[in-house]
């Protein structure tokens, strides 16, 4: 029985080691193929290394981002495929691994994939040993970062510009967590107020840099928004070691979970240099508003679409338009603007001869409100710094002083001033501008030289004032007698011309020949005395015979001549043709 048992009981003993051999192995087995699997199926990469570099084994997320298939990568090792300023940090972690000095560790590394590029990944590596320690291969996990790389670099580029803006433009950062009551600031939040960067900022250090007179105001802002749960907008000054510093204040509210203000965060400019400008804008639109208030002209600004931006009161006065009830309007509709007192409306501002002087422009503003003004004006276009034109300036002279002395002037110089008929240099140009009338128009012309007789006694006995007294009550009935259209002058003290354009011999006889009758027929009272004269008439065409002013009056003048020594208180025709037979011309009274 004993020897039974002995046989029995190493046969058991095998049947449990071999049973224990095989679910070890089992486990071993099942162990391999999860591990297969989970490396296979992982959405990451992974691969078993060589202690040399070799890639002994790599997934497919592995091979998908070098690009490389698995045979391929067996044939490289990652020291190969490492971008070369990251190969020696990563070699002396492998160092470090394989001495024992560490476990794991791991790095962010750029690799070199199929084509060429560069591809970021996140590399972490675990050393697997012999049972004696001695290394067998690495366990490397390699993540593709690329995405999180090219966000991190936009990130960065945009922090940079945010920084570069903040520096160029003076913009300070600021946070203030309310709870804790914690205040922090940038670099340039000291560099604002002058503070050094040791002092830690607070509600007070902040206080006290603020002016007292805008303290009260600041607090109100602050805690009004807390209250309303706004952004808000402050503007105050500092002082500081040259003066006067003023900030503007921009904050928004971060909340928590519950909806409560957590935080501000804010920015802080400096809009001292702004203020500045802005101030002497201030002062130079001031200075500009008093000068156009001031200057005796009227200014009228428009758009491009020619509606009114802006009036000083001259172009109110004138206009009869006030600045409020112009803006918007179309200039033309407000500046009522005729070719002459009673000429045609202007309807294009720019239609205007420029090129004349102010006075020779027949221009006539009329006022809204009755009476009108002659003017003279110019445009001035309003352009950008770019060039481009935002509208013009109108300025308006008030010339109506200027332009009633000119046509005195212009009188003065065409008229007698005895008489205020037309002068002898006034005279002997119509008669040119009749003579070259003659070419063109065919017409026929007359003129007429009338002398006085009897004058001289009348000025002998009466004096020159009777003469002049004479020569002024004579002139009107030489007028009297005259067409509108036709021009009446004085050739000599005691002769007068008539030009009667259009005119034949027998409307010149008539004409003349009323005229004497008139004259002969007219009691001159002087001093409570009568005094009668006679007149004398000389007639000739002014037709394509003749070709000079001066031979058209000297036939005229030999008519009269003859009229007179043909006994007076008559008229005698003659032309051209007559001339050398002037004893045979007709008498017409």
């Amino acid at each position: 029985m004993a020897t039974v048992l002995l046989i029995l009981l190493p046969a058991n003993i095998m049947t449990m080691v071999m049973y224990a051999f095989r679910t070890e192995r089992k486990h071993i087995s099942e162990s391999e193929t999860r591990f297969r699997n989970a490396m296979e199926y992982s959405a990451i990469g992974m691969a078993l290394v060589g202690t040399e570099g070799q890639w002994l084994q790599a997934n497919k997320a592995l091979c998908q981002f070098l690009g490389y298939s698995q045979e391929e990568l067996r044939g490289l090792t990652f020291q190969q495929l490492t971008w070369p300023e990251d190969l020696n940090k990563d070699l002396q972690q492998v160092e470090k691994l394989v001495s024992g000095e560490i476990n794991t560790y791991s790095m962010e590394k750029r690799y070199y994939n199929r084509n060429g590029d560069v591809v970021w990944a996140l590399l972490a590596v675990s050393l697997v040993r012999h049972t004696d320690g001695t290394p067998l291969y690495f366990i490397a996990q390699i993540e593709d970062i690329n995405e999180l790389k090219r966000t991190e670099q936009v990130n960065q580029q945009l922090m940079e510009r945010i920084t570069l803006a903040n520096e160029a433009g003076g913009i300070g950062i600021w946070e203030w967590e309310l709870k804790p009551n914690i205040f922090s600031w940038d670099k340039r939040m000291f560099e604002l107020y002058e503070i050094p960067p040791h002092i830690k900022p607070n509600w007070q250090v902040w206080y006290e840099c603020v002016l007292p007179e805008d303290r009260q105001h600041a607090e109100k802002v602050i805690r009004d928004s807390l209250q309303s749960r706004s952004p808000f907008k402050l503007e105050f000054r500092i002082a500081v070691k040259d003066g006067i510093r003023h900030i503007r204040a921009l904050a928004n509210r971060v909340l928590n979970k519950e909806g409560e203000v957590e935080r501000l965060l804010g920015i802080n400019m400096d809009m001292t240099e702004v203020k500045q400008l802005n101030e002497a804008l201030f002062q130079e639109k001031e200075r500009l508003h008093i000068t156009l208030d001031s200057i005796g002209e009227a200014v009228v600004c428009i758009d491009m679409a020619m509606k009114i931006t802006f009036m000083n009161p001259v172009a109110e006065k004138m206009s009869g338009w006030t600045q409020e009830e112009a803006l918007g309007v179309p200039l033309l509709t407000v500046l009522h603007i005729t070719f002459g007192d009673n000429g045609p409306l202007m309807e294009n501002i720019y239609s205007a001869d420029t090129s004349r002087s102010a006075i020779e422009q027949d221009v006539v503003l009329h006022c809204r409100s009755g009476g009108s003004y002659d003017v003279h004006y110019s445009i001035t276009p309003l352009s950008t710094l770019d060039g481009s034109n935002i509208g013009s300036v109108l300025v308006i002279q008030d010339v109506t002083e200027s332009r009633k002395m000119l046509r005195q002037l212009s009188y003065s110089a065409s008229h007698d001033a005895l008489t205020h008929l037309a002068n002898r240099a006034s005279f002997e140009k119509q008669l040119r501008i009749l003579l070259q009338t003659v070419n063109s128009t065919h017409q026929r012309h007359a003129l007429v030289f009338i002398d006085l007789d009897r004058f001289k006694a009348v000025n002998d006995s009466a004096g020159h004032a009777a003469g002049d007294a004479l020569l002024r009550e004579l002139a009107s009935v030489d007028a009297e007698y005259a067409a509108l259209q036709r021009r009446a002058g004085a050739a000599r003290r005691d002769e007068f011309g008539l030009l009667l354009p259009d005119c034949n011999v027998e409307s010149a006889r008539f004409i003349a020949t009323r005229i004497i009758s008139a004259v002969n027929d007219y009691h001159f009272i002087w001093e409570g005395r009568v005094h009668r004269v006679g007149a004398s008439a000389g007639i000739t065409l002014i037709d394509d015979n003749n070709h000079q002013a001066a031979e058209v009056m000297s036939q005229a003048d030999i008519a009269c001549y003859a009229s007179k020594n043909g006994g007076r208180g008559r008229g005698r025709f003659t032309n051209r043709s007559k001339l050398p037979h002037i004893a045979n011309g007709r008498d017409v009274a």
